[in-house]
This record gives C-alpha cells, sequence and structure tokens, in this order.
C-alpha cells in the first residue's frame, strides 16, 4: 500500500503534474486573474482619485496652456481645475463620503463659514469689489474641503500612482528646461503671460519656469519630484515604484531640473525635503536596522554634488553669481529668513481690526476690481493676509501653524507604523508653504499647497488598511 502511494506521488509530482488540491497552474499557464466586484462606494472613491489626478496635472501643465497654447484664454484657464474640484464635492455629499469631522477640518470648515459674513462686512466698509472678494474666499478657502477628502479617499496604490509618475514626468520636463537654461531670455521657450522675458540669474542665464507661468512655481515641482525621488530611494527594492534602471534616469532628470533652476529657493526646499529623509531613515533604521538606509543619503548627495558642478558647471557658475549678488544687496540668507518671519510685525499698526477686504493684496483681484494686475499691500504672506484680513487674518495663520504641527506628529507616527518614508518626507517638502507660502497669493502655490495637504494626510493614514508591515508599505 504504501509503495503504491509513493508511486502515485512520483507520477503526479515529480513531473510537474498537479494534484488535485494544488492552487498551481499547469505548466507554462498563467492563473487565471478573479475579476473583483467592485462596490458602489468603491467606484466612487475612485473616481474622486481620477479627478483628483486631472487637478494635479493640470496644477502642472496649465501654465503651457496658458503661456504656449492659448494665451488669449490665460485668465480663463486659471479656473479649469476648479470643476473637477466641485465635481470631486458633489461625489464626496452624495455617497456620505465627506470628511469626518476632527477638530482639524471643524475649524477649517468654521473659518470658511465665518469668512462669508466677514466678507460681506468688507465689501461695505471697505468698499470691497465683489469679484475681488469672491477671488480672496477661492484662494484661501476653494481648495481645504479637497485636502480633507483626499487624506481620505486616498490608498497606499494611489499614493505609489503618484510617485511613479511625477518622477517619469519629471524626465520630458528636465529636457524642457534644458532648452529654457539655454535659450535667450526673449525666446519664444521662456516667454511667460503677456509675452513678458523670463527672470534672470545671471550673465543673460534665465530662471527656469517650466511649464508653469512663475518660477517660483517650478521650484514647488522641483521640490515635489526631489521628495518622490529621496523616497523610491529609501524604500526597499522590492516596494519601489520602479525598477533601477528606470529610477537613475528618473534621478537624472531631477538633479537636471534643480541644477538649472536658477533659484535659491529650491535649494532650502531640497535641505527641507533631505531633513526629512534623514529623519525617516533615523526613524526606519531604528524599527528595523539596515545600514543600507543610512547610507542611500549620504551617497546621494555626495553623487549628485559631483553632477552639479562637473557635468552642470556651467549652471554652478551662474548660481555661484547669483547668490553672491544677492547676499551683496540683501545681506546672508539668515537676514532674508528672518525679515521674512518678522515682517508682519511693521504692518501690525496699520491694520484694521476687519481688514482691507479678502483679495484685496493679490494680482487677481487687483486685475478683476481695477482691470490692472497691481501688486500691493506686501509681499510676505504674512503681512498681507493681516492687512487683508485683520484679526480673522490672524486666526487664519495660526489655523495653518497648527495644521502643519498636526501633520509632523502624525507622519512621525506613520513612519513608525508602515516604515515607509514617504509621510514624513512630504510634509517635509511641503511644510514650509503651509507656514508662510503664498497659499493664498498665486494660483499654483495655492494649489499645490492644498492638493499636498491632502497627499500628506493620505500618506499619515498608511498602514491603517494592511497588519502586515512589510506587505503594508502601500496599504
Amino acid at each position: 500500500m504504501a509503495k503504491s502511494l509513493a508511486s502515485y506521488s512520483r507520477q503526479n509530482f515529480g513531473r510537474g503534474q498537479l494534484g488535485k488540491g494544488s492552487t498551481k497552474p499547469p505548466s507554462g499557464k498563467k492563473p487565471a486573474k478573479k475579476k473583483v466586484k467592485l462596490t458602489d462606494r468603491e467606484k466612487v472613491r475612485r473616481i474622486i482619485v481620477i479627478f483628483t489626478f486631472i487637478i494635479y496635472w493640470l496644477l502642472i501643465f496649465e501654465g503651457a496652456l496658458r503661456k504656449w497654447v492659448l494665451p488669449n484664454a490665460q485668465e480663463w484657464l486659471f479656473f479649469v481645475r476648479d470643476p473637477f474640484a466641485l465635481g470631486i464635492y458633489f461625489l464626496a455629499i452624495k455617497n456620505d463620503m465627506w470628511p469626518r469631522w476632527t477638530p482639524i477640518f471643524k475649524v477649517g470648515m468654521a473659518l470658511t463659514v465665518i469668512s462669508f459674513p466677514l466678507m460681506a462686512v468688507q465689501m461695505v466698509a471697505s468698499h470691497l469689489h465683489p469679484f475681488t472678494a469672491i477671488y480672496g474666499w477661492r484662494m484661501y478657502f476653494w481648495y481645504l474641503p479637497l485636502a480633507f477628502i483626499i487624506g481620505e479617499q486616498f490608498r497606499g496604490k494611489d499614493l505609489k500612482t503618484l510617485v511613479k509618475h511625477s518622477l517619469i514626468v519629471c524626465v520630458p520636463i528636465a529636457l524642457l528646461v534644458l532648452a529654457q537654461f539655454r535659450s535667450s531670455a526673449d525666446s519664444f521657450i521662456n516667454s511667460s503671460l503677456g509675452g513678458s522675458q523670463a527672470m534672470l540669474v545671471s550673465h543673460g542665464i534665465v530662471r527656469t519656469s517650466g511649464t508653469f507661468t512663475v518660477a517660483a512655481a517650478q521650484t514647488l515641482f522641483v521640490g515635489s519630484v526631489i521628495a518622490f525621488l529621496l523616497t523610491a530611494w529609501l524604500l526597499p527594492r522590492k516596494q519601489r515604484p520602479f525598477n533601477n534602471i528606470i529610477l537613475l534616469i528618473a534621478s537624472a532628470a531631477v538633479l537636471a531640473t534643480f541644477a538649472v533652476s536658477g533659484s535659491r529657493s529650491v535649494f532650502f526646499q531640497g535641505a527641507l525635503v533631505m531633513l526629512g529623509s534623514l529623519g525617516s531613515a533615523i526613524i526606519i533604521f531604528q524599527r528595523k536596522p539596515r545600514v543600507k538606509v543610512l547610507l542611500i543619503l549620504p551617497a546621494l548627495v555626495l553623487a549628485g554634488g559631483l553632477l552639479y558642478v562637473t557635468v552642470f558647471s556651467s549652471a554652478f557658475e551662474v548660481m555661484k553669481e547669483r547668490q553672491i549678488a544677492a547676499e551683496g544687496a540683501e545681506g546672508m540668507i539668515t537676514n532674508r529668513l528672518f525679515n521674512m518671519m518678522t515682517g508682519f510685525a511693521k504692518v501690525l499698526p496699520s491694520a484694521s481690526v476687519l481688514g482691507l477686504g479678502m483679495g484685496a493684496g493679490t494680482m487677481g483681484g487687483a486685475r478683476l476690481a481695477t482691470g490692472s494686475p497691481i501688486f500691493s499691500l506686501a509681499e510676505d504672506e504674512w503681512s498681507r493676509v493681516i492687512l487683508e484680513c485683520g484679526l480673522f487674518g490672524v486666526a487664519y495663520i495660526f489655523y495653518r501653524f497648527w495644521l502643519l504641527g498636526w501633520l509632523i506628529r502624525n507622519a512621525i507616527t506613520a513612519v513608525k507604523r508602515t516604515l515607509n518614508p514617504l509621510p514624513l518626507i512630504l510634509v517635509a517638502f511641503i511644510g514650509i508653504t503651509i507656514f508662510q507660502g503664498q497659499i493664498s497669493l498665486q494660483g499654483t502655490i495655492n494649489g499645490y499647497g492644498w492638493l499636498f495637504v491632502g497627499f500628506c494626510i493620505a500618506a499619515n493614514r498608511l498602514g491603517v488598511y494592511g497588519k502586515n508591515q512589510e506587505d503594508g508599505v502601500w496599504s
């Protein structure tokens, strides 16, 4: 009996055949994938994710449409993202997918509601143009609920797609900024809205703007892809969005966009991202000691630095001259940071309790009110918000402080839970924009700020949907 069983076993399993209870497919055939029937709620969630990605890609390529493709419609294209945000709000309300009423969300929505009677009073007391008030409200609050919806409806696979696709898109954008760097300021490729020339760094070299209408927005794009790149390198190989060859190509593209940016802010942005990456690496190492995690960042910095001063030597020399000139005019970078942090104190004596009007200090608001995009009130965010909104502006600024602290605390917890560096790296990237960035002034910065708040919230929820840390890196 035993001999016959052994013989049967050799015949059916020793030659690669499948037994009745085996789950493996016959030789040369792949197992058929089971079609998972999506629930209605999951279908809606996926539509919300698709709409969010449309907003994200419009954020990056809307500037190219405005300055090169449809320059005569550039004012209308500014609002091209808004219908998709409205669609997300409609779907969220209709399908009971509005964000949970957490304290941070309650306060944000309370400020949103309070802003309506404030605008009404400002229109009477300060003769604020209604269109300026509406535009100002949009810049302050239109995307605030969207951030929390993204935070609850995005999953790890959606964030992985965000990282992957952003780094791939960086490759053609790198070719574009290299062409801009090598072209004259008055060339078509460097033209901006209204046919104006690009900003110069030094010796006729432009400050590249990529697909955006302003170089400051390009700085945010560069900071974001640096964040995504460092995330990809710090992840275990099997958890990376793509293989090492594509990752190396993406690394070269990110370095190119960084090197020819011509912006000092991009160095500050990169330093903050590196700080977040270092914090993530230390947390991951404490939870799961791997020497490679601690060696990756120094190796990337060393390799990137060497390539910057050799391959992009002309960009490096121009940037050195720009820094020397800036220090001669403004002093050390620390002086500039100090002035940005304390500038609001100079406007406090002249600020009114109600403010001059929401949106009154923005170029878009000025254009709607007077037909001329006059930059007024103040250059830094805090000063302008206080002048526009008075005491309400102070409350709005403190809300952003609270939001940033909340994101940082949850990001540290998320990295510990999942061993995924993305949460802390993302908040390191967008943190300075939340803190003092011109979210309520410039449209692209506004979009980047609130979208990435949503991505941060979603990243901080990684691991909530999966038990196994190794498999739950993107769960």
